[in-house]
């Protein structure tokens, strides 16, 4: 049967389809008796215009569109369809680009495909390891290309995700999946929910989705492949997040400053009050809000409104412009202080004591907590040394790793060495990890109504 890969349709559609085009709009009633099946081509183009432009182009839009061309097809692969309906629409998206629209191209793409499964199954037996994969993928690209091999690669490993040893995830992880997303923050945030567990992009777009993904080995040696759970699915979403968001924090280096000598831009904010800056009239928050990031040298602030902030972001990236302006129509920022949107979707738990070694195993990435300076010296007290907000971004080469303003993205140790330098001279008690836990909520998510925003 003739296979259409996603390569092959990113190549032919490279010049873009018109979305409002009336024959791309009428393609639904047309496909019925062709396929026999309800085909909404308007719904599908309309969830690829991420951008709204009403016209589908770049690699990612056509992506999308493939994407939501092969939910009808049942080959088994993300990479390329081959049941009736699926072609059918594709033929049909042909028609819409009028008499000059090149042929469907004429690749060598299906005797690689062939080439790259044949020598996959001749390696799977012990597990497919990274080095094995370098090796395929090389002689692939030595005859057809270095982006053939890449497509045929990713068209190839569509049925055999589950072969992969932990060197092949780590492979498939550097070498197919889109190195332009977040795939390294989700696996970091990964690792906080399940030990030793890999994130496999299974239709390798960069994102996580409901089609990805999860490598476990089970203690009797054996791997566990399974599509991740919508709950993990959600918490490492958030934990992603806020990874990116301590990252984009960090870069900016925005200065430490004490509750009364808050800074602001004043284009966009207004004080109201013991470190608290509310939107001035008219202004947009998602504007105000991207300014901290454009002109950090505007600002000033100490860590609890760092963390408020911090938490912001994460939400800011994740809804969008649009979303984030409806659900925090009253932004303010300050020292735990901000508006009903944030009290909504942020809830704390957990006190002041210090947190067992129980407690502290089960932070997971994303989570706000606290680092207690117990003897702090008075003079420290005055500079804000007392403790430290922070939010906890899972292990990096063995070392719990946080996010804290001024520290910025630091290891635990050095938190707690800075920490315990600012102690009343003789003291012996070590600054420490305190049983209270901040948590951005699942609910933001349902938020995010307006797509590819």
């Amino acid at each position: 049967m003739t296979k259409i890969t996603r390569g092959q349709f990113i190549k032919e559609f490279k010049d873009g389809i018109d979305a409002t085009d009336e024959k791309a709009q009428q393609l639904s009633a047309a496909l019925d008796d062709k396929t026999k099946k309800m085909v909404s081509v308007k719904t599908m183009l309309a969830k690829a215009d991420q951008n709204g432009d009403g016209k589908i182009e770049g690699e990612g839009e056509l992506r999308a569109l493939f994407r939501e061309i092969d939910k009808l097809d049942r080959d088994g692969s993300y990479g390329s369809v081959s049941d009736k309906a699926p072609r059918a629409i594709i033929s049909a998206l042909r028609e819409t680009q009028g008499p000059g629209a090149p042929p469907p191209p004429q690749v060598e793409d299906e005797s690689a495909l062939a080439a790259a499964t044949k020598a996959l199954y001749s390696a799977e037996t012990d597990g497919l390891s990274g080095s094995e994969l370098s090796g395929v993928r090389d002689q692939i690209a030595a005859k057809y290309g270095a982006d053939t091999a890449d497509q045929v690669m990713r068209d190839s490993l569509g049925l055999k995700l589950d072969k992969l040893d932990e060197s092949g995830v780590d492979w498939v992880q550097r070498h197919l999946s889109s190195r332009d997303a977040n795939i390294d923050r989700y696996q970091q945030a990964l690792g906080t929910h399940l030990k030793d567990a890999k994130l496999i992009d299974a239709n390798f777009d960069g994102k996580i989705d409901a089609k990805d993904k999860i490598w476990v080995k089970g203690a009797d040696g054996k791997v566990d492949v399974r599509n991740i759970e919508s709950a993990l699915f959600d918490r490492v979403r958030i934990g992603g997040a806020m990874i990116g968001a301590a990252e984009s924090m960090d870069q900016a280096k925005i200065k430490f400053a004490l509750i009364k000598d808050h800074t602001f831009n004043d284009k966009y904010w207004e004080a109201e009050g013991g470190g608290t800056f509310k939107l001035k009239p008219g202004v947009k928050p998602s504007e105000a809000f991207d300014d901290i990031f454009k002109n950090p040298s505007k600002y000033g602030f100490e860590c609890a409104t760092g963390l408020v902030v911090l938490q912001h972001k994460a939400m800011r990236d994740m809804l969008g412009a649009k979303d984030f302006d409806r659900v925090f129509s009253d932004l303010r920022l300050g020292p735990w202080e901000a508006g009903a949107g944030y009290d909504q979707h942020v809830k704390f738990e957990g006190g002041s004591t210090e947190a067992s070694p129980e407690r502290k195993a089960d932070v997971k990435a994303g989570d706000y907590g606290y680092f207690k300076n117990w003897d702090v010296s008075d003079d420290a007290r005055k500079r804000g040394w007392q403790g430290e907000n922070v939010v906890y971004l899972g292990e990096v080469n063995g070392q719990r790793m946080f996010f804290g303003h001024p520290f910025g993205v630091a290891s635990e140790k050095h938190i707690v060495d800075y920490l315990n330098g600012e102690r009343n001279a003789g003291s012996t008690r070590s600054a420490s990890y305190l049983d209270m836990r901040g948590t951005i909520q699942d609910s933001v998510l349902a938020e995010d109504k307006v797509q590819g925003d």
